[in-house]
């Protein structure tokens, strides 16, 4: 059987079931390699089916693209990435697709879609009805491979909602998250994607994104991943992420690398153990992760900076403690500021995550934030606006409250809201995010800062195209 997985020419997006975001409005953060669709490629070369890959996320694709790559591969069934921001283009592109291939199937990774949600955007998009259609809404490397066994029927399948003959056949059930065993993985075939699409932001260099664990056991309102990927923790074995590591190195060099974890130091020991292997296995690698502030310590630290950590970024939300405290994020200021200074005790550089514009937001708490930013002067900082993945208690709390101004996500983004709070609106709350990121990245201190990490041509000029594109996205 042969399966063409891809990410459509219908946005420039991460479409990571956590985070759905659209590059165009990111401050210091790139396109990421499809790392899911990755993985699952080589799960599925491992059990014999033909697999073509690719990314049309990039403005330079057209659904012609894609097209032109079916007849040559003649595909039996399509999966494709999906997002909230994107699924009204994503289904128009499934239907232009199916008029030259009436044969195929299609798998749709759609970790937000309830019956009544899906019902309206498949009216709204005109659906052929002699498309069939598998919408996954968990589970997805198990949900897909039960798929691939039972395609030929029109039964309905766990965590599936199956659109056949024109009508949506709902799941035998949505239960919990299914744990799947990360190490059945093998090394993922990066070949199947052009590496310099995927480059670190500020020195140009190719990254590489690798899983090294899912799952989140905290209760953060505005976010998906406990839904989605289930409370419990799974992390890989150390060893398959260093095996992944040095194939990175010895066949496509690839030095740089972004560990993809809902909590990368959730696990002291797991850590410890890896930045000893990396270490051990004099690897040479820069590297960065995301982290909470209560999961770090400085024995912690210093191996990750022996081991070629250079950033960490910390989802802090708010620099409001009231805030901090209803959304659920169980940190407070104190943490980030007490953490932050260990950070960079080590010379390690550090990217806070903002939000502002939740229901309880007024201009005193986002000039707390503000405030807070210009205090601790971390390295880089993204300023978001709340964007309700549905099955949050963000998105639920926004329709109990009469909260969205709209319900077209695809005109919204993380920076264009789509949420008023209750004491202000869209507009104001645009205008706010501007003005946080006007005084932060055009101060003097942080231009001065920024020159201690230029010590070549390809790194200067990479700062001064980010500059030039800083500069378009806080005044267009």
């Amino acid at each position: 059987m042969k399966i063409f997985l891809c990410c459509p020419p219908t946005g420039y997006f991460i479409r990571d079931e956590r985070c759905q975001i659209d590059v165009h409005s990111r401050i210091a953060e790139n396109i990421r390699e499809p790392i899911q669709l990755l993985y699952l490629a080589g799960l599925l070369q491992k059990k014999g089916y033909e697999i073509l890959l690719n990314d049309y996320c990039f403005p330079s694709y057209s659904i012609d693209n894609v097209v032109n790559d079916c007849i040559r591969f003649k595909p039996d069934c399509v999966c494709i990435e999906t997002t909230q921001g994107t699924f009204k283009d994503d289904i128009k592109f499934i239907n232009k697709l199916h008029t030259s291939f009436r044969d195929a199937y299609f798998i749709l990774k759609s970790p937000f879609i309830d019956l009544n949600y899906l019902s309206d955007y498949i009216k709204y998009s005109h659906i052929n009805s002699d498309i069939k259609i598998y919408f996954i809404v968990r589970d997805f490397e198990q949900t897909i491979l039960n798929i691939l066994k039972n395609y030929h029927t029109s039964n309905a399948l766990d965590n599936v909602y199956l659109y056949l003959n024109g009508k949506i056949i709902p799941p035998e059930s949505i239960g919990e998250k299914n744990i799947f065993d990360m190490d059945e993985y093998p090394i993922p075939p990066r070949n199947l994607l052009n590496k310099f699409n995927y480059v670190r932001p500020y020195t140009g260099d190719p990254i590489a994104y690798i899983y090294t664990s899912n799952g989140c056991p905290y209760d953060c309102i505005f976010c998906s991943a406990p839904i989605y990927l289930g409370r419990k923790v799974q992390t890989r074995s150390v060893m398959s992420v260093i095996n992944e590591i040095e194939d990175c190195i010895k066949n496509y060099n690839i030095r740089n690398f972004f560990f993809r974890s809902d909590t990368f130091t959730i696990d002291k020991e797991w850590v410890m153990q890896f930045c000893k292997a990396i270490l051990d296995r004099k690897l040479n690698i820069k590297w960065g992760t995301n982290s909470r502030t209560d999961t770090i310590d400085a024995e912690m630290l210093e191996l990750m900076k022996s081991a070629g950590c250079d950033i960490i970024g910390l989802g802090i939300e708010s620099g409001s403690d009231f805030i901090l405290k209803n959304i659920k994020k169980n940190i407070c200021t104190d943490d980030v500021e007490r953490v932050h200074k260990l950070i960079k005790k080590f010379g390690i550089k550090t990217f806070f995550h903002c939000i502002i514009g939740f229901p309880w937001d007024s201009r005193e708490t986002i000039n707390q934030t503000k405030k807070f930013l210009l205090q601790v002067k971390p390295d880089f900082v993204e300023v978001n606006v709340p964007y309700p993945l549905n099955g949050t208690e963000l998105y639920e709390l926004a329709e109990r409250h009469n909260l969205f101004v709209s319900k077209e996500f695809e005109t919204f983004s993380h920076i264009k809201p789509i949420l008023r709070t209750f004491s202000l609106s869209a507009d104001e709350i645009e205008k706010l995010r501007k003005n946080i990121l006007m005084s932060f990245y055009f101060r003097p201190g942080f231009i001065f800062e920024k020159f201690k990490y230029i010590n070549k041509p390809k790194v200067f000029l990479n700062y001064t195209k980010w500059g030039y594109a800083l500069i378009n996205k806080i005044f267009m």
